[in-house]
């Protein structure tokens, strides 16, 4: 997560379908401010439903992103979205810490679409005891590939990818930093762009 960095300036880059867009952020006393943005458009077709299709033109922009901005730091927080990105809630058999990500990986395999030597897969436990026996676990899976096409272009433009997250996780994130909620109430969080539309509901229950 971003806010586990501590004070040090990050880029935010955002690989959209139609734009890039860059925000320079810094964590001051009281919260976070943000030292620059800039946006960049893509050539037609160059991303495609997330996927990376022209990956000289991402590369071009990503650099020219930087240049109209005047970044200083080379730490980038950046997140993916599209068909190549699962995200699942399952239920599993409560276990113990050891035996815990062996378990996932096997529920895994029944969620997941894609053979599991391609994917890179991460979980979080969301509730120990959530009755019955089982714990509630959010379950986040990736094509490797996929990955890769974004954190190439990106450590080809001489910059180092800090943190990956998902974009609809990172919505929440955000939104979890900077607001309170109270008990029993519920918000949507919705992201509109050229190419998807991502819609978070986010409660404190």
């Amino acid at each position: 997560m971003l806010f586990g960095l501590g004070a040090k300036p990050i880029i935010g880059l955002d690989i959209g379908s139609s734009t890039i867009k860059l925000v320079e952020a810094e964590k001051k006393r009281g919260g976070w401010v943000v030292k620059s943005f800039t946006s960049v458009t893509l050539p037609e077709d160059t991303i495609v439903d997330g996927e990376i299709v022209n990956h000289a033109a991402v590369v071009e922009a990503i650099r020219n992103v930087i240049k109209e901005s005047g970044v200083s730091s080379k730490l980038v927080a950046t997140s993916v979205a599209g068909s190549s990105v699962i995200i699942k809630h399952i239920s599993i058999p409560h276990t113990g810490p050891k035996e815990l990500e062996d378990q996932v990986y096997w529920e895994a395999e029944q969620y997941i679409p894609f053979d599991m030597k391609d994917i890179s897969l991460d979980f979080e436990v969301v509730q120990e005891d959530a009755g019955e026996g089982k714990m509630d676990i959010l379950l986040v899976a990736a094509k490797k590939d996929f990955i890769e096409k974004r954190l190439a272009a990106i450590r080809e433009c001489g910059l180092n990818p800090e943190v990956l997250d998902i974009d609809v996780l990172a919505l929440a994130n955000v939104f979890w930093e900077n607001y309170e909620m109270t008990p029993d109430n519920a918000v949507v969080l919705v992201d509109i762009g050229a190419g998807l539309t991502k819609i978070n509901i986010v409660s404190d229950t």
